[in-house]
């Protein structure tokens, strides 16, 4: 038997095969064996696609950071920077705010062995305006209408990635969080669900166990949501930018 690309039948590749060699295969190969192609993550290096829309020119952006970590309401940024995680929870989880945000404002929150990514190269923005930012997020958040915020910064020069400094755009950030205005809307059913009892009004305190565990903040490892899931945290979303529509349009 043969086939016109010259590979042999998919029965001379029979046998164990690592992930290591499956990484290497070219795609064909792949096809031949009915493996899947493997799938990068991109989140090693920039979590956002943030820099490549800056790279083609994108003057207004809206930002979704749908992220692990919970902002922290109380921590004040006037008088330290965010602290990273602690890595007694899940992995890349844990600190005041999400570490590939804060990169880009060059606040680097993860320590320098960090193995599994590095944002160490993506700063676009400058360090100052990162605390207003923050204050805006927050305040959002204390609300009870969602950690959303809207501001115009100014790039600064990126070589690694090749991001032109001086470069003006208009930014809408949503970072994921727990809307108390809209938990207090959910009917007492889905409310008993996804509110924790010890916290009600604190939006860095998750629901543990059930069927809404940690939400909204799922793992981000985690790829499969049950249909509840994905529609309560679609609801959310979609409820945050109602309630936030000015900073939209």
């Amino acid at each position: 038997m043969s086939t016109t690309t010259g590979l042999p039948p998919p029965r001379s590749l029979l046998g164990p095969i690592s992930l290591s060699q499956v990484n290497s295969l070219p795609s064909l190969l792949l096809s031949y064996l009915r493996v899947p192609p493997p799938a990068p993550d991109g989140g090693d290096v920039e979590n956002y696609a943030l820099i490549p829309m800056l790279r083609r020119g994108a003057k207004r952006i809206v930002l979704f950071a749908n992220v692990i970590t919970p902002l922290n309401v109380t921590w004040d940024a006037n008088q330290r920077p965010p602290l990273g995680p602690s890595r007694a929870g899940i992995l890349g989880g844990g600190g005041d705010m999400d570490d590939a945000l804060a990169a880009f404002f060059g606040v680097f929150m993860d320590p320098l062995n960090e193995r599994g990514w590095n944002y160490r190269m993506n700063q676009i923005f400058h360090a100052d305006d990162l605390t207003p930012l923050v204050q805006q997020l927050q305040a959002g958040a204390r609300a009870g209408t969602g950690a959303v915020a809207r501001m115009n910064l100014t790039t600064i020069s990126n070589e690694h990635w090749g991001v032109a400094g001086g470069l003006e755009v208009d930014i809408t950030w949503v970072y994921l969080s727990r809307c108390l205005e809209w938990e207090r809307e959910l009917s007492p059913e889905i409310r008993e669900k996804v509110v924790p009892k010890n916290g009600v009004n604190d939006t860095m305190k998750l629901v543990r166990g059930g069927p809404f565990d940690s939400f909204p903040h799922y793992p981000t490892g985690r790829l499969h949501y049950t249909p509840e899931q994905a529609n309560l945290l679609a609801a959310l979303g979609e409820w945050t930018v109602l309630a936030n529509a000015p900073l939209f349009r």
